[in-house]
């Protein structure tokens, strides 16, 4: 065989090699488990609702795979379960997302990401957001016939998607419509004159069925931690069904009758609401949506604004004579012939009517970036040709249209879009404060936030030091704080990086000594911000700079790392902006401005160096004490800007070899190894 066959050859059985090892190592799994939301919100030992015949999708992160459907409650091959159950074979180990939708149905979507899935047995409760559900009829136990029923409940996503109630009274509604509002609690303790933030109508009534209003993300904003409460009206009255007080109910609200009477239950009504995703585009009514039979072809899309920071799902309506439609779909920015963003999808429909099925498809956070405020466009291609549903002409979209085969139309797709709220923590306080001071003496009950230096602020990058930015504590550097808003985890010392030095250049400043100790306490910082409070033995760092580095990690959430600088010199009064040295001059400022417990010092008095409330002797020794030269005294440094200093590598992550790359690399290694061929 020549040398050069045999080469190729020997890297196509290399290849196979890999790939077989690939497989018996990352084994094909299971992913199973319930769609649901909880019957009774912030109690799930109540059970769950569970989500009959709604639709999941599983989307590779990839194109490895075309990414199927299930529809709950109904396994291929079996018998209806009845519930929210589903169960896929044979996926191949990586990383997922997951998707549950159903626009036909009165509840909200959920995507799940970074749904990782092994050679076992993944098991994977996909649950609604809700901030408040009572969902019960048991007994038949139902409200008195009147106008307006209220049920207040305390907020915790950042605006209602939908609301969903059930009634009892066979054929008391028809022809009629239930206006349904929610009201912010302003102070009034009646809740029927609470201030309107919503409103929407539900028009096809029924007793006994889930009724229900939707609202794209925005439109019903709410504020995490207040009261609201959901008023249902029909005129001619209703009877909603209710669950008594006791002690399995939900603990933030009650129900209220038409005068605004607090009554002892709840009404059998679910509040779906906003966390982690956002709704931005979708059908406010039930039904797939408008069907033209001329509007078919192979490729389609419609274009949108983005309003969260990454896309998370997207379903269309489409008709054809296939069965479990499949799409590839692709994210491109402004328009159809933009740059694509993201990775290449593929996923199958599931069963929605005869020949029409609602296809969906999801992403990790990481997977399409998005822009706020930005257009971007969905491409979805079906090579066998489809017919996509139309909004209904008085639910189009304002932010964009549906394009066919590359050219603008009038219409707007029959789509769901979910986008991702990703929310960055950010560094919003940088304090230092005297550990061991007058100011945080336990045993008086006084805490370290009082001990807090308010007239010191943190050296930042690009700036010079001034007194501002350093301390004379007779303790030195012993304790800073810092406040983060929108804290990711609970962050530990390995969550920053301390140096300490007394020159301009930070890059080279030696490591600061170990820290004492953490201590993170939620919504202690400024603006309810999460405080940590980072402490050091006394003395461990004096007479220098301290450089404080808090990494950008999982736990702290920020995009990237954030630098500061607090200063000390022992017995420094400040007096001179052009240097920090010690000398003479701050003893007699100290002996010639005293304090005793009759007028004690403030924590800002620049001469109490030891911070023990009065200035006296002790003061006096503190800074004749420390007495330096010029060359040995703080020096007012100036650090260098954003991203100067060292650099710091940080792991990317690389996506799997695609198999033709495999192939490459293999064929190229052996090239680059011929001496293996060399007859002997």
């Amino acid at each position: 065989m020549p040398r050069t066959l045999q080469r190729i050859v020997a890297g196509i059985v290399a290849y196979l090699a890999v790939v077989i090892l690939q497989q018996s190592v990352g084994l094909a799994g299971t992913i199973t488990g319930h769609g649901r939301f909880e019957k009774i919100a912030g109690n799930p030992s109540a059970g769950y609702k569970e989500l009959y015949e709604w639709d999941l999708y599983l989307s590779p992160s990839n194109n490895s795979m075309v990414g199927p459907s299930r529809r709950l409650g109904a396994p291929p091959g079996q018998q209806p379960t009845g519930d929210g159950y589903y169960r896929i074979d044979n996926v191949p180990s990586g990383r997922y997302s997951v998707y549950v939708n159903q626009p036909d149905f009165f509840a909200s979507p959920q995507v799940v990401t970074d749904v990782q899935i092994g050679s076992g047995t993944t098991n994977l409760n996909v649950d609604l957001d809700v901030d408040y559900s009572t969902y019960f009829k048991d007994g038949n136990q139902w409200t008195d016939w009147q106008w307006d029923w209220y049920q207040t409940y305390t907020a915790q996503g950042t605006s209602v998607r939908g609301v969903s109630w059930m009634m009892a009274g066979w054929g008391q509604y028809r022809d009629k419509t239930a206006q349904v509002r929610i009201l912010e609690d302003n102070g009034n303790p009646n809740p029927k004159y609470w201030t309107q933030v919503g409103y929407g109508t539900d028009g096809s009534l029924a007793s006994d069925s889930d009724e229900w209003v939707r609202w794209t993300s925005g439109e019903v904003p709410m504020t995490p931690g207040k009261q609201y409460a959901v008023n249902i009206h029909i005129d001619g009255g209703m009877a909603v069904y209710r669950r008594n007080k006791d002690g399995q109910s939900y603990q933030g609200g009650r129900a209220y009758d038409q005068n605004g009477n607090p009554q002892n239950f709840d009404l059998n009504c679910t509040v779906f609401t906003d966390r982690d995703e956002i709704v931005s585009h979708t059908s406010k009514s039930s039904g797939a949506g408008n069907f033209d039979g001329n509007f078919n072809g192979n490729r389609f899309g419609q274009s949108f604004v983005a309003t969260g920071q990454a896309l998370a799902a997207v379903d269309l309506f489409a008709a054809s004579g296939q069965s479990d439609i499949e799409l590839t779909w692709k994210v491109r920015r402004g328009g159809p012939t933009g740059p694509q963003v993201g990775p290449t999808k593929r996923t199958r429909g599931s069963y929605f009517a005869s020949s029409t099925d609602l296809i969906g498809v999801s992403y990790n956070k990481d997977e399409i970036p998005l822009t706020p405020g930005e257009t971007y466009y969905i491409d979805v291609y079906n090579s066998g040709g489809i017919t996509p549903y139309l909004q209904q002409s008085w639910e189009r979209y304002n932010d964009g249209r549906a394009y066919r085969n590359g050219v603008a139309t009038n219409e707007d797709l029959s789509m769901t879009i979910v986008e991702h709220l990703i929310e960055t923590a950010e560094v919003i306080g940088r304090h230092i404060f005297y550990n061991y001071s007058r100011f945080d003496n336990q045993a008086a009950g006084r805490s370290d936030d009082l001990a807090i230096a308010p007239d010191k602020t943190a050296l930042m990058p690009g700036e010079t030091a001034t007194f501002e930015n350093y301390t004379s504590y007779s303790r030195g550097i012993n304790g800073i704080m810092v406040d983060i808003d929108g804290l990711a985890g609970d962050p530990t010392i390995d969550d920053f990086q301390f140096k300490v030095g007394n020159d301009d250049a930070p890059g080279a400043w030696s490591d600061a000594p170990e820290p004492l100790g953490i201590l993170v306490r939620d919504g202690a910082g400024v603006e309810g911000a999460d405080r940590i409070a980072i402490y050091w033995a006394n003395g461990a760092i004096a007479d220098e700079w301290l450089q404080v580095t808090v990494l950008a990690t999982d736990a702290t959430g920020l995009e990237e790392d954030d630098v500061f600088y607090f200063g000390n010199a022992i017995g420094e009064a400040g007096n001179s902006p052009a240097e920090a040295r010690v000398n003479a001059v701050d003893a007699l400022l100290a002996r010639n401005n005293p304090r005793t417990f009759r007028n004690p010092a403030p924590i800002d008095f620049d001469y109490d160096y030891d911070r023990d409330g009065r200035v006296n002797a002790t003061d006096m020794l503190s800074a004749r004490n420390a007495q330096a030269h010029l060359v040995d005294a703080l020096r007012l440094i100036t650090v260098p800007g954003k991203g100067g200093g060292s650099a710091k590598i940080r792991a990317a992550l690389v996506p799997e070899p695609s198999g033709l790359a495999m192939l490459a690399a293999g064929l190229a290694g052996l090239l680059a190894c011929s001496w293996l061929w060399r007859p002997r």
